[in-house]
């Protein structure tokens, strides 16, 4: 059946208009409430000292990557980073290289002659032998306490040595007197303090029972002289320090009073302690 008279009919009364302004009456009367609740809740919080709650964490869309998350990495920039962290570590590997085949390729230091057996008695009373400083290279000098001149430069000189080796170093110095007759373990013992030094790093050897001029002679092969009518220097010996590997092979001599000779010394001492270390 065809309603369509019918529907006419309804409009030609003014049902369906009715309805349809009743609802866009409903509509406008519904839609402000929304938004008077809003100014209300705004005027709230201005009045408390808050932000409105509609701004709060409001960054803009493209900040947060536009649904919160970071922003996504520069993936240019991280591949430089990575090839810059390669490049540096492949300059390093090809510089420990070089060093390594260049300590390698340098002759090892002469053996310009080696110790005999020796025992003697260190400023604290305890004997000392050469098998007690077996497998770590020392360096000697040649001292007597009376010694007005040369001596006080050597102990400072063997200190300023001591100060460039670096810490926890196990290469010893060994001070040789070579007037043991006066030079006692307890006259050894208050100038090693009168020095401030101290420890088994570095030792005051003389007489007992073997003999500290012998050593010097015949195993350094330096040479000892009396001076008796020489006052400030009764006894002449050498000013030259010398350095001894761990086997008791003396490497090489070196001048106190040359402080260039003195840098060769510890670095000749840092090689061979490094070629006596035990493999890790």
């Amino acid at each position: 059946m065809d309603r369509r008279p019918a529907a006419g009919l309804a409009r030609a009364l003014g049902g369906g208009p009715r309805r349809g302004a009743l609802s866009r009456r409903r509509a406008r009367v519904r839609r402000p409430v929304p938004r008077r609740r809003g100014r209300l809740r705004a005027r709230s919080a201005r009045h408390h000292g808050a932000a409105p709650p509609a701004q709060l964490g409001r960054l803009p869309a493209g900040a947060a990557g536009g649904d919160g998350r970071r922003p996504p990495l520069d993936l240019t920039a991280v591949r430089a980073l990575r090839v810059a962290s390669w490049t540096l570590l492949a300059l390093a590997t090809a510089v420990a290289a070089a060093l390594w085949v260049r300590e390698r390729a340098r002759p090892p230091l002469p053996v310009v002659a080696t110790l005999p057996h020796f025992e003697l008695t260190e400023r604290d009373g305890s004997r000392v032998t050469l098998a007690d400083l077996a497998g770590r290279p020392w360096i000697a000098d040649f001292i007597f306490t009376r010694c007005q001149v040369a001596c006080p430069v050597l102990t400072a000189r063997m200190r300023e040595v001591r100060e460039k080796l670096p810490e926890g170093t196990a290469i010893r110095s060994v001070s040789l007197t070579v007037d043991a007759a006066f030079d006692t373990p307890a006259v050894l013992s208050d100038y090693a303090a009168t020095y401030g030094i101290s420890g088994r790093d570095w030792l005051f050897l003389t007489d007992g029972p073997g003999d500290t001029r012998a050593l010097v002679r015949d195993g350094f092969l330096q040479p000892v002289l009396d001076t008796p009518e020489n006052a400030a220097m009764p006894v002449l010996h050498t000013t030259r320090f010398a350095l001894v590997d761990g086997a008791g092979g003396v490497r090489g001599f070196y001048d106190a009073y040359d402080p260039e000779d003195l840098d060769r010394l510890v670095a000749d001492a840092l090689r061979l302690e490094r070629a006596e270390a035990p493999p890790r």
